[in-house]
């Protein structure tokens, strides 16, 4: 299991099939926002979308309970 990669990040969209989302999407000026179209990556780490994958994931699902929302947003 130490060895297993997971993206924390993919694409929602209703009605169609859920897909991955690049690092490099991330790097290029795209964010992470809450379902109050809130900016949070900067409460939990420096880097902010672009810090490291467990971090990312982490913090959306803290956002995601934080707000009891099924999915965060981005833009």
């Amino acid at each position: 299991m130490e060895f297993m990669q997971f993206h924390p990040t993919a694409l929602a969209v209703k009605g169609a099939p859920r897909f991955y989302c690049p690092r490099r999407w991330r790097g290029d000026r795209r964010v992470l926002r809450n379902i109050g179209l809130e900016r949070f990556m900067k409460r939990y780490n420096e880097a902010q979308e672009l810090a490291p994958r467990d971090i990312v994931a982490r913090a959306i699902v803290s956002e995601m309970h934080a707000r009891k929302a099924r999915m965060c947003i981005w833009t």
